[in-house]
């Protein structure tokens, strides 16, 4: 029986009183202090730790079309640490081979075009502009994500202010204890009917 109840329970959702508080009557005071978002827990932060990844995605994907395939250097000057001293000396010069290359194809392609200014306003791979693009447009990605996700949680939490994680710093300086205010608490109740024959 303890274990239907349970199951039952977490299915129904369960709602949050102070400790001497009285149990209302009234259901629907008791739904208004419903927390649904504990078995939901898991899938939210599965899915912001893949909204999260989302910029990183973006970037490996598009940053190779700048000429420099710029996480396989970073990886190479990582790496030449680790080498002897003549190793090491070889994979910077390749590094840096890498980079004067595309430096050098570039700079042919600017000397060489009438149109100078456009070609440094339209990001294409020969102007540079297009890493440049690609990097803001990731780290807008990642601001966007970051705000986007303080919503999300809001929405997900239900709570009725928009600044949940102030109200909650607000209440733990002020000395309120989360078992008192209902943030995540510990233990809840639940409404559910038994039949006696």
């Amino acid at each position: 029986m303890e274990q239907y109840t349970e199951n039952y329970c977490w299915v129904q959702n369960t709602y949050f009183l102070p400790l001497h508080d009285y149990i209302p009557h009234n259901y629907a005071e008791r739904e208004n202090r419903q927390i649904g978002y504990y078995q939901w827990v898991p899938f939210v932060l599965a899915l912001e730790a893949l909204l999260f990844y989302v910029p990183t995605i973006v970037w490996r994907l598009l940053s190779w079309q700048s000429g420099i395939h710029v996480q396989s250097l970073v990886q190479m000057a990582c790496d030449s640490r680790l080498l002897d001293l003549e190793s090491r000396n070889r994979a910077l010069q390749t590094i840096a081979t890498n980079v004067e290359e595309a430096l050098h194809v570039k700079h042919q392609v600017m000397s060489g075009n009438r149109l100078k200014l456009l070609n440094l306003i339209i990001c294409t791979r020969s102007s540079g502009a297009a890493v440049t693009f690609l990097y803001i447009s990731v780290k807008i990605l990642y601001t966007v994500n970051i705000v986007g996700q303080i919503f999300l949680l809001n929405t997900f939490l239900g709570n009725r202010s928009k600044w949940y994680g102030l109200q909650v710093l607000n209440d733990l300086m002020n000395g309120r204890e989360w078992e008192e205010s209902g943030h995540f608490p510990r233990v809840t109740l639940c409404d559910f009917e038994v039949k006696v024959r």
